[in-house]
């Protein structure tokens, strides 16, 4: 009961805050998105968890990791980046930077390709790259091509061609969205990522 009268709160200042010209209507929605959420989260929440029941769960689970029975998150394809971060579970925010050049946005297609090719849905938010680079990564590492030739294509024999066609149709199905953005604001990623 005590929610519904938060809600009902709730929409009543939304009403007012949507008439209101004064603010942007990118900022109405966003605090109206977070109010929701806010809601979501209040009408969930339980009394709490003493430190026996959290060890209850903690216990179990890394045994489960120690087995393999329970996979972390997710696993950096490359070598070196595996041994520095080890483990990353679903809870964890990993970062990975360097300076320009360095080969993130590469390190990123290719786990992204990989994961894609295993069925999971992927979603890459491009801030700095044509679209079309996500394409030719995908098309060049799966017909293994050099890319350089797909900048060129005169330079492709007709059996890498031929090659070329057939991974573009095999990709063209890919649980992979690519989302182009300017400028982004956090909360705008957070929209489109929910």
């Amino acid at each position: 009961a005590a929610i519904r009268r938060t809600i009902e709160e709730f929409a009543g200042i939304l009403a007012v805050s949507a008439r209101d010209t004064s603010q942007s209507l990118e900022t109405v929605i966003e605090n109206a998105e977070r109010k929701v959420f806010d809601l979501r989260r209040r009408s969930t929440e339980d009394e709490g968890a003493t430190m026996g029941d959290i060890l209850e769960a903690f216990l179990p689970r890394l045994e489960g990791m120690r087995a393999g029975n329970v996979r972390p998150a997710w696993v950096p394809p490359i070598g070196a980046l595996k041994d520095m971060v080890d483990y990353v579970d679903r809870t964890e925010l990993v970062i990975l930077a360097g300076r320009p050049g360095e080969g993130k946005s590469s390190v990123l297609r290719f786990d992204a390709l990989k994961t894609a090719l295993e069925g999971q849905h992927v979603t890459t938010f491009n801030l700095e790259n044509d679209e079309l680079e996500y394409a030719k990564y995908a098309v060049s590492a799966m017909a293994n091509v050099d890319s350089a030739k797909l900048k060129n294509p005169r330079l492709l024999s007709n059996r890498e061609m031929s090659l070329v066609r057939e991974k573009v149709a095999e990709l063209a199905s890919l649980p992979w969205k690519i989302i182009t953005l300017s400028s982004p604001g956090i909360s705008q990623i957070v929209n489109l990522a929910r």
